[in-house]
């Protein structure tokens, strides 16, 4: 029988979990590290936007983005965007504020207007390791250049 590749890459996402650097900065419940992504800033060719993760600052934050919307759902984890992922960024903990801006300057190439990316971020407790019963996916946020 051939091995299902969409499997093997969602399989390949939840393990990158384990993978992740954890910074033992503090202690929070896995319900407290639900999180948001918001946008500021309209995604035009060549402009700079900002990407705002908030959540609790005693999290640690992982995002995740795709080009396929999700939801992507392996066994009893629901991921809110789909696979494969084109990125994963470790942010590490949250900062006191419970905000992190970051930048995303949009190329100035009119191939990506329309381009749909999903985004999540995958929030922890810091200090801990990450597992299926201690991670938190927030709801998707999609980026679409103008």
């Amino acid at each position: 029988m051939m091995p299902n590749p969409f499997v093997s890459t969602a399989l390949r996402a939840l393990l990158f979990l384990g993978c992740l650097a954890v910074v033992p900065l503090g202690q929070a419940s896995a319900q407290a590290c639900n999180s948001t992504i918001t946008f500021v800033g309209t995604p035009r060719l060549g402009a700079t936007i900002q990407m705002v993760i908030s959540g609790n600052s005693s999290c640690h934050s992982c995002l995740w983005v795709s080009k396929n919307p999700g939801p992507t759902v392996i066994g009893p984890v629901t991921i809110p965007i789909g696979v494969p992922m084109l990125n994963a960024v470790d942010y590490g903990q949250l900062p006191p504020s419970g905000m992190l801006t970051v930048p995303i300057t949009i190329p100035n190439d009119p191939n990506v207007i329309g381009l749909r990316l999903y985004f999540t971020n995958v929030s922890f407790p810091s200090g801990q390791t990450p597992s299926l019963t201690n991670i938190v996916f927030s709801p998707a946020a999609i980026l679409t250049p103008v």
